[in-house]
Order: C-alpha cells, then structure tokens, then sequence
C-alpha cells in the first residue's frame, strides 16, 4: 500500500501549475464537449465528534481526476451549462494512524450558478485503508470507521479554468472547495464517518466547455420540456443496521406514500407518511421537504415527526433519497434514515408512481 506523505500537497501544486503547458498544445480542440480535469488538493479531517480530536495528527492531501461531458435531456432544458460525469480521488486523511489512505468514485452532476462559479453534486463508493476490528489492540482502537467499503458523497464549489482570461495561468488553472464524506449508514459499527474539507487547484484540457448560449427563437425550447412532476407514490424498501459494535445486525423495513408536486421537472416539492418496521419495535411518521429534479434522477431531502416514536429517544428525523426512473411508472430507490447526524439505517427498495404521474415514461 502506498503512502502519501505530510507535504504532499505542496508537491502537488508544481506538478499541476506544469500541466498548464501541456494542456495549451489541445486548446484548438477546446470545442470539444468531452473535458477531462486533473486537480492537487489539501485540506483537513473535521473533528466533527470530540473522539476524533486526538486522532488528527497532519493536513489531508491527494489528488483526483475528473471526467465531464455536457448534460442531455429534459434536466438540461431547465439550466444553463450543466455537465455530468465521473470523478475519482484518492489521498492522506490527516489521521494516518487510524484511517491511513481514502479513495473514492463517484458520479456526479455539475451545474452553472453566478459567474463563472459552479455547483457540484456528487455519489459513490469509498474505500478507507484502516478501519476498526477485532482482531488486535491496535485494530480496536481505529473507532472512526467498521468497513473498507463505504458511501461517498462530495459536495463543491468549481471555478473552472477561465477561457480567455487575460492572464494565461488562470486560462489553464480552475480552483475548487469541497466537502468529503464517507460513512457505511450503520450498517457496520463504528460509524462515526469521515468530513474532510478541501482547497484544490486543477489544470483541464482540452479546456473549458464553449459558453451556452440560447435560441433566438425559444418555442422549440420550450416545446421539449417535461411535464410537471406530480401524484402519488407508493414506496417499498428494506434494510440492515448493527445497533452497536458487538451486538447483531437487524433487519428493517419501510412503507410509505409521497405526493410529489410542482409546476416543473426543475425541482419540487414532497410530502408523505411512512411505516417503520424492526424487530420488537414499530413507528409512524410524516415528513415534508424539496426533490432536485433531474431527467431520470430525483434526490429529496426531507424532515419527518414520528407520531408513533420508532425508538423512545428520538422524536423526529431526516431522510436523502436517491431514486432513479427504471420503466414506465417504476423507480428505484436508496435511501438514507438518520437521526439528527446519527445513521440509522439505509434503505433499498422500489416505488410505484400512481396514474402516470411519471412523466419520462415514454423517453
């Protein structure tokens, strides 16, 4: 296994200022949609629970390499400059002795907001070096994280390389904020998840994508937009937790009801109940919030009560969905179940939208 050392970042910064160069002999192919992105970061492991403070001994480090190309459908109608794509990263944590290296791949999609600035939403799998076990003293005291394999998920702020600019180092440079998280959703303890905050510099070729511009004439535009997203949902879906480091895993169940609505596919809102099954214990809640809308992806984000309190401590929670369009009015669904910051369990299951209310059926 390698091994990234405490001034990796500052190494880094050089190899990816000479990039620039290279990069500048593709810039008459910059028309091109296919972009392709390599980035040096640092940054730091938040100690977001008082435990982890004394694991922190140096700064994060890595590097990542992204590949981008411009959005297509219904989704793309609705914004200006929207990209999609895959990235990967892999790098030091800060905490060498207790979680050593972290990678991930994640897909994502990345949207235009004030500026030159973007928005980055991103989801996959992460892989952590060092995680906690049985098996010595040394193992046991690693009470970050129980599995290699985890959920990842990034969020960032882009500014990518500036075409055009006046100076020739921003023209091939872009500079990026992001957040970093890795957690298994209880289904293996310890859970406490990794938050690392990061500043990157990256350098892009062929070079950033050509401005979008819109029709003159926007009736063709419009013409191709999606119906509004509304009606009813039926949802299924079971899961798995261990409650504690040594106790046995359980099995959970859902059923619930969302109504979807909105006047478009950009984005709208939910509001629904759900049935919460685990053994011994049975809850009731209803939730509310928004849904980020996409051409066959939709992630709602929302707050829910339990009337009938699932587990005794806990008077409310929080949900992200992920959930993607497979046939007519089917969709599949992954979902995460906390308490506060706290993963309760995650979630995989199917829902059926009522009456047609799925508007990409026919794409």
């Amino acid at each position: 296994m390698f091994s990234v050392g405490h001034g990796f970042f500052i190494r880094t910064v050089p190899f990816v200022l000479a990039l620039f160069l290279a990069s500048g002999m593709n810039a008459q192919n910059a028309d091109n949609p296919t972009r392709w992105e390599v980035a040096g970061f640092g940054g730091f492991l938040a100690p977001h629970r008082a435990s982890m403070r004394a694991l922190i001994t140096e700064h994060a480090a890595g590097v990542s390499i992204t590949w981008s190309t411009p959005a297509r459908g219904h989704w793309s109608c609705h914004r200006k400059g929207v990209r999609w794509g895959f990235t990967g990263n892999v790098g030091r944590t800060g905490a060498p002795e207790f979680l050593g290296t972290q990678g991930a791949l994640l897909g994502f999609a990345d949207m235009k907001m004030a500026g030159a600035w973007r928005f980055r939403l991103c989801g996959g799998l992460g892989w952590t070096q060092k995680t906690w076990s049985e098996e010595d003293p040394s193992t046991r005291q690693r009470v970050v994280i129980g599995s290699p394999i985890n959920g990842s998920v990034q969020i960032g702020f882009h500014l990518p390389a500036l075409r055009n600019a006046r100076s020739r180092i921003l023209d091939r440079l872009g500079f990026h904020l992001t957040l970093d998280h890795q957690s298994n959703a209880s289904f293996t303890q310890p859970n406490l998840g990794t938050n690392v905050f990061r500043i990157g510099l990256s350098t892009s070729w062929p070079g950033s994508p050509p401005t979008w511009a819109a029709r003159q004439d926007t009736t063709l535009r419009l013409s191709v937009l999606p119906a509004p997203v509304k009606g009813w949902q039926i949802q299924m879906a079971g899961g798995r937790r261990q409650p504690a480091p040594l106790d046995a895993r359980e099995n959970t169940a859902e059923l619930s009801m969302d109504r979807r609505f909105g006047r478009g596919g950009k984005w709208g809102y939910i509001a629904g109940v759900m049935g919460l099954f685990r053994p011994g214990h049975s809850g009731l809640g209803v939730h509310a919030g928004f849904q980020i809308r996409f051409t066959r992806v939709q992630v709602d984000l929302v707050h829910g009560r339990y009337p009938v309190r699932w587990q005794e401590e806990e008077g409310q929670y929080n949900r992200v969905v992920f959930q993607w369009h497979l046939k007519e009015n089917w969709w599949g669904r992954i979902a995460l179940h906390t308490h506060g910051f706290r993963a309760h369990h995650p979630a995989f299951g199917f829902g059926y939208v009522m009456r047609g209310g799925t508007p990409y059926s026919g794409m």
